[in-house]
């Protein structure tokens, strides 16, 4: 996906993917998602942005299998926008994120990307209505915990390539999900 494209995207989510509304419960800090009306044009943009998303994993999982090492750049800025959209309509994810999913990637997640995939799967917080948002968002961080560097031995890149390229068809396959969430049911 070129950057245009992304920044466009981005911006569309930011604005139109308001799906959910946060809402602070018994002052535990943990958060909710209440139901809003969600307009038929929200849907269909957001289902059109997971498909493209799916696509696109499956695209970069392919380019990992033919032997091609992605890189960190493309990986992460096409994970950053899957994660922002995915937030957009996850209030407890987004908290989790700190409302900052680039500053979230930089700084918290790098300091330990195990701990922080495993985390995403133990949020609460309407986790049974947000469960294909949450996984997309696990195997979207576990992907970059997966790309494969020049200088490691060719035969750990091989490794790593596969292992991307599993997160990325997993990733796929959430987003498949995702796109068919009803956001406005309760949970």
């Amino acid at each position: 996906m070129n950057r245009s494209l992304f920044v466009h995207m981005t911006a569309r989510c930011f604005a139109a993917l308001s799906l959910v509304a946060c809402t602070p419960q018994d002052g535990s800090g943990v958060v909710s998602a209440a139901p809003v009306a969600v307009t038929d044009q929200d849907l269909i943009d957001f289902r059109q942005d997971m498909a493209t998303n799916s696509r696109e994993a499956r695209v970069l999982a392919t380019r990992a299998r033919e032997g091609e090492n992605l890189s960190e750049l493309s990986v992460g800025w096409y994970v950053y926008g899957v994660l922002t959209e995915l937030s957009s309509v996850d209030p407890v994810l987004d908290e989790h994120f700190g409302s900052d999913v680039l500053f979230y990637l930089k700084h918290q997640f790098r300091l330990n990307a195990a701990a922080n995939v495993e985390a995403i799967d133990h949020l609460d917080g309407d986790a049974k209505r947000m469960a294909a948002i949450r996984s997309a968002a696990h195997w979207a961080l576990e992907s970059l915990c997966h790309i494969p560097t020049g200088r490691e031995p060719e035969a750990m890149q091989a490794s790593q390539r596969e292992m991307l390229a599993a997160a990325l068809d997993s990733l796929a396959a959430a987003l498949d999900a995702a796109a068919v969430t009803d956001f406005s049911a309760s949970s």
